[in-house]
């Protein structure tokens, strides 16, 4: 597309969704003054010069949940004939844009492909338990991957991942992306931080 007609297309949509006027005069603002700018105005200068290709590094970091909402469905949108790689740590980002992704870790890709394919390699993999208190869950933890702990009035309810059927009282349940990542990530080398033995390290997350 012509560079006036993608202007034509996503100025109106910059307008409704990310008060155009007040990320231009805060954009010259923080050019004059030499600050950094926002994610949202990085955004803005680089859509508008209508690149083929996009990259974004981290672009969501530190906005609160309707700004990266934002900038997630302005990247989805101004990718439908164009390609945009985006790189992030945050899981729910890549699933709510993203159709193809690779995985490094330490220079190597562990993956490249299909979102789905990855989270089915996890599946099967994934189980929750149940434990009456903290010193419980510490023990868990101490033993499996857990990827995330919920308070709840029946105790503390504990998402593990493992390659083979826990020892402990557990039921499997669907994997979700973040699920698949660590699944991959240490499927080969479970090393305890700072502690060089084999041994299964613990991600904890609330959900």
């Amino acid at each position: 597309a012509s560079r006036e007609a993608f202007l034509t297309e996503i100025i109106p949509y910059m307008e409704l969704h990310c008060n155009l006027s007040r990320l231009e005069q805060e954009a010259q603002t923080r050019l004059a003054s030499s600050d950094t700018l926002t994610p949202e105005e990085t955004a803005y200068q680089a859509l508008l010069h209508n690149p083929s290709v996009l990259i974004v590094d981290e672009p969501t970091t530190g906005l609160d949940p309707e700004e990266r909402i934002r900038i997630r469905n302005l990247l989805f949108d101004f990718s439908a004939d164009r390609t945009v790689l985006f790189s992030t740590h945050v899981t729910e980002d890549l699933a709510a844009t993203c159709n193809q992704l690779a995985v490094m870790k330490k220079g190597h890709f562990l993956y490249s492909g299909n979102m789905s394919e990855l989270i089915e390699q996890a599946q099967g993999h994934v189980w929750k338990c149940r434990v009456s208190n903290e010193n419980k869950a510490r023990e868990v933890e101490q033993r499996y991957h857990v990827s995330a702990k919920q308070l709840t009035s029946d105790g503390l309810l504990m998402k593990i991942i493992s390659s083979s059927h826990p020892d402990i009282e557990c039921w499997p349940c669907e994997a979700s992306l973040e699920d698949a990542y660590i699944y991959l990530s240490n499927k080969k080398l479970d090393v305890m931080p700072g502690d060089g033995k084999e041994k299964k390290p613990s991600y904890s997350r609330h959900i």
